[in-house]
């Protein structure tokens, strides 16, 4: 028995660098194993095998946490830590500068502190629309996919039609996503006459879309380039990894990251000034206000937005974006290997 407890445990170890290269490459640090670990019934009997509740208990949390670390950095903290930076309205101005050079959300242990503090359990609404958005969202693409863009070329386009028509549900979800209070959906839905927010919205939701859609055929054509079923020698199998981690990490620097600080001040924008968000005041108990870091000036429209992005945003923010995806990736790769490594102990115990 801990001769294949051995050999399971040095398959998973094996199985770890394809596991963090399709984390890394992955838009969302969500991606699949390149080749899944090889586990077979040899050594457990598990026709006999009944299962406790501790093993269910382990599998739930196994499929949970990876999840909730995706949703905390991997939407949470990258949002407020693009809203963290201009800080332009006049109650904090003075703060600008501690507040841009600390950070908070650059640091994992303290978003999660600060998510638990502001939001409480208010969090799961946040997760509910968010759930109700991505499947909306992958739904319209599907049907658009197999009605109108049939050829793997035009797939970003299904995507990014999907995210302009739902732009307005995402300016909900973002707001759940930062809000420090508990929410009132109408009031966000509520519009204001000479707005046009879908005017405004739709364009950085298109462009979104498509950059992320591209990205992802991106990944899949490296995935079948690079862990396909031919065997590769391994210095040419570690250099084209490399160069794949490379190259998807330069496309998210310079067009999906650009594309998610276009969207996210776009929405920012369109929130009531009033709103409390999670951002922590420096010297004040309680959260920033939309209205104290973001101007009152109107978004720019259409793809002229892309021009100001580097303006409020800096060269700083963006590779303390790719750091923390960096940190997200590690964290999952980490979590996913020790509860897989779990399961075999308890699959081992169980059997014997």
């Amino acid at each position: 028995m801990v001769g294949k407890i051995i050999e399971t445990a040095g398959k998973l170890r094996r199985a770890i660098p394809d596991r963090a290269f399709n984390i890394l490459i992955s838009p969302r640090g969500h991606g699949k194993l390149g080749r899944p670990v090889e586990f077979d019934n040899q050594g457990f009997d598990l026709d006999r095998i009944d299962i406790p509740l501790y093993f269910t208990a382990l599998a739930v949390l196994s499929l949970y946490l990876p999840s909730l670390l995706r949703y905390i950095l991997g939407n949470v903290a990258p949002t407020l830590l693009i809203l963290e930076t201009p800080l332009q309205g006049k109650a904090a101005a003075e703060e600008a500068g501690r507040v841009q050079r600390r950070s908070t959300f650059r640091n994992v242990r303290e978003t999660f502190r600060l998510v638990r503090k502001a939001q409480g359990f208010y969090f799961i609404r946040a997760l509910i629309v968010g759930f109700l958005y991505t499947c909306t969202e992958v739904s319209i693409a599907t049907i658009l996919e197999w009605h109108l863009f049939r050829t793997e070329v035009l797939r970003p386009l299904a995507s990014a039609i999907s995210c302009g028509l739902l732009c307005e549900l995402h300016l909900l979800f973002m707001y759940a996503t930062i809000s420090g209070q508990p929410i009132s959906f109408k009031a966000v839905l509520k519009k204001t006459p000479g707005q046009h927010r879908w005017k405004r919205l739709v364009v950085p939701a298109l462009m979104y879309g498509f950059a992320e859609t591209t990205m992802t055929q991106i990944c899949d054509f490296v995935n079948i380039a690079v862990l396909g079923p031919e065997k590769v020698p391994g210095s040419s199998r570690a250099g084209a990894e490399v160069l794949a981690v490379v190259l998807t990490l330069a496309f998210r620097l310079l067009v999906l990251l650009p594309a998610q600080i276009t969207r996210t001040l776009a929405e920012a924008a369109f929130l009531a000034p009033h709103i409390e968000t999670i951002i922590p005041f420096p010297t004040k108990d309680r959260g920033l206000k939309i209205g104290e870091l973001v101007s009152g000036d109107k978004p720019s429209t259409g793809f002229a937005a892309l021009t100001d992005v580097f303006k409020p945003v800096g060269t700083p923010k963006y590779l303390w974006l790719i750091e923390l995806h960096l940190k997200k990736c590690f964290l999952q790769i980490v979590l996913g290997s020790v509860f897989l490594f779990l399961c075999i102990l308890a699959l081992a115990h169980m059997s014997s």
